[in-house]
């Protein structure tokens, strides 16, 4: 009898334990070479690997990190999250205009960010996830083309490839995108070089969904159809999930196509105020973004 209640009660303790880990982590902001950064480190000494955040237009680390929600799932999987900052913008390989017009060399500002972290003993390694939100999932895929020994696997939100995309060298890693139908800011056909955007002023050139799914289907190896399944959770969102599952690729490579989905991060709250949902769209319910990268990156099941 004595056994089953010091049994008890070390479960007890334990699980105390546990959750305490789980749920405790810890979030500096710094800056490096002049730019802001966000890190978020579990409360513990050790992480098991690296993700990267990047905002989107006229954005920041710190906002990306408060709307996304990213940290839960830090803590829950013992990452250290890097949300950095980019000048007005990231330079994702688009020809630079009025609303995104940077030149500066971000490629190797994220390169030395990320050096820097890890020689202060504050990540594991210096090869990092990439995830990026619109102009942020630009510059994630440029990584992912121009230094592709520093990235173990991206997951792309609401943007396409644009159409003067080099991508040479690059090695397959675990990929998925989530695009919504109904984006108005990337348009889920694509658009023409320099086509005017919602705002009246011209934008880069961009493929379709289709078409940049094509794309990075064929550098990830996948030489098979895809399974494919339908996700409606919640029917009162408007927005209906196409999940795409690619068969015989080098590394993962999932689509998520949301049906009435617009320029917005799915699982996310969506935007309070009612003009931002018009120029916006809807915010998809159906999946989590956050948690489906999640289980593609370090579930051992892919």
């Amino acid at each position: 009898m004595y056994f089953w209640r010091y049994l008890l009660l070390f479960c007890l303790v334990l699980s105390i334990i546990v959750y305490t880990h789980e749920t405790k982590a810890k979030t500096e902001q710094e800056t490096f070479e002049g730019r802001p950064f966000t890190l978020t480190t579990p409360d513990a000494t050790f992480s098991r690997s690296t993700v990267v955040l990047l905002h989107g237009a006229r954005g920041s680390g710190e906002r990306l990190r408060k709307s996304s929600e990213f940290d839960l799932w830090a803590k829950r999987y013992e990452l250290a999250v890097v949300y950095p900052t980019g000048l007005d913008g990231w330079n994702d390989g688009r020809v630079p205009t009025k609303f995104i017009s940077t030149t500066a060399d971000d490629v190797s500002y994220l390169k030395r960010l990320l050096v820097h972290l890890h020689s202060n003993g504050l990540i594991p390694e210096v090869a990092a996830y990439f995830m990026g939100f619109s102009n942020g999932g630009g510059m994630a895929m440029r990584m992912a083309c121009e230094q592709s020994n520093l990235v173990k696997g991206i997951s792309i939100v609401a943007t396409k490839e644009f159409l003067k995309t080099s991508c040479r060298g690059f090695i397959p890693v675990p990929i998925v995108f989530f695009l919504g139908t109904a984006d108005r800011l990337a348009p889920h056909k694509g658009n023409a070089e320099r086509q005017k955007n919602l705002f009246g002023r011209a934008q880069s050139g961009r493929y379709s969904a289709k078409q940049t799914i094509e794309r990075w289907g064929k550098r990830n190896g996948c030489s098979g159809p895809a399974l494919s399944n339908k996700l409606d959770a919640d029917p009162t969102d408007g927005t209906l999930v196409l999940h795409q599952s690619f068969q015989g690729c080098v590394a993962p490579f999932e689509y998520y196509e949301i049906k009435n989905g617009g320029h917005t991060w799915p699982g996310t709250k969506p935007a309070k105020k009612r003009a931002a949902r018009q120029i916006f769209g809807k915010t998809s319910q159906e999946i989590n973004a956050n948690e489906v990268t999640m289980r593609l990156w370090f579930d051992p099941k892919h």
